[in-house]
């Protein structure tokens, strides 16, 4: 199957406004935007969450992302997440084309077991944020909430978002391993 691919998630559908309502709820654990790290501030991480209802649609989330993906490209291993996480994308913030698990220049990667890249879109009510893959054709991919996008981690599907310009949009990152060494300790 050609990657990118892209499929709803009827539970994120159902109940992403709570993860973004329990996100606004408790944005002081963001921490501050800082400009000497890009994602200073703007992630907010499962063990983060108060709401233990928000905890298992993560879950759920979780497993039925992994489930389906593994379904779509049959694979014949397991697939673990290496972290699961929401992302906060307030005006002006944008994410230049690159790869998950490795560099076009092919230097050293922080995180070379990263086979996957995954983004799940909670909410649709903000202008610009739009995820994007340049070597695909110029593929877009328009938020559209409980759809997940899951690409390779490699050049092959470089992918950014182009730079918010009103309100805030809210994600669910995660990157997907055959690497159990490397798999999230929920």
């Amino acid at each position: 199957m050609k990657l990118p691919i892209i499929f709803k998630n009827d539970i994120i559908s159902e109940h992403g406004h709570k993860i973004i309502e329990d996100v606004e709820n408790n944005l002081s654990k963001f921490g501050d935007l800082s400009e000497s790290d890009y994602w200073g501030g703007r992630t907010f991480h499962l063990h983060d969450f108060s709401n233990d209802d928000v905890k298992e649609i993560m879950f759920n989330h979780k497993d039925f992302m992994l489930n389906k993906f593994s379904e779509l490209m049959n694979f014949d291993r397991p697939i673990y997440l290496d972290t699961l996480h929401v992302v906060r994308w307030t005006e002006g913030y944008e994410l230049t084309p690159h790869a998950d698990h490795c560099n076009s220049d092919g230097s050293d990667h922080p995180f070379p077991w990263r086979d996957y890249g995954t983004v799940t879109f909670l909410n649709d009510n903000f202008e610009g944020g739009v995820l994007h893959y340049p070597n695909q054709d110029g593929l877009e991919v328009p938020a559209q909430p409980g759809y997940t996008a899951i690409h390779t981690g490699g050049v092959d599907c470089l992918h950014g978002v182009t730079k918010i310009t009103k309100g805030v949009r809210y994600t669910i990152a995660s990157f997907i391993t055959f690497d159990k060494s490397k798999e999230y300790k929920f």
